[in-house]
């Protein structure tokens, strides 16, 4: 993580009581839940960084314009753009960007299902 915002984010989310520091105890569970947490513990922790008022339990639009706009570190000729290129080579330095704007990809378990039945089928009318 390069961005001094949501760096920051990151540490208030970690910083539980509010006191300007990360205890011991904040550190090792806010680490425990950023590298290992089920997905409702990691839902809720990106939720409170995405989330810049506080605990009012919304992201608001204008929370998500600022989130998109950080997605134009897909642009990587700086011109204001994301071209094709700009777009593949992001996504080949960190392949969590490919759906930064949005899924548009089956999730896992449905494309294997789609995946296997196919197969299935193809088995059957050899």
């Amino acid at each position: 993580m390069t961005d001094d915002v949501l760096m920051d984010k990151v540490f208030r989310a970690f910083d539980v009581d509010n006191d300007g520091y990360i205890s011991d105890d904040e550190w090792v569970i806010g680490m425990s839940i950023f590298l290992k947490g089920t997905i409702d513990e990691q839902s809720k922790f990106c939720f409170s960084v995405y989330s810049t008022r506080g605990e009012d339990g919304y992201i608001s639009r204008e929370e998500m314009f600022l989130m998109l706009k950080n997605c134009l570190v897909q642009d990587i000729d700086h011109d204001g753009k994301v071209s094709v290129e700009d777009y593949k080579q992001a996504v080949r330095q960190e392949t969590l960007l490919i759906e930064a704007l949005g899924p548009c990809l089956p999730i896992p378990r449905c494309k294997d299902t789609f995946l296997e039945l196919i197969a299935d089928d193809k088995h059957k009318h050899k």
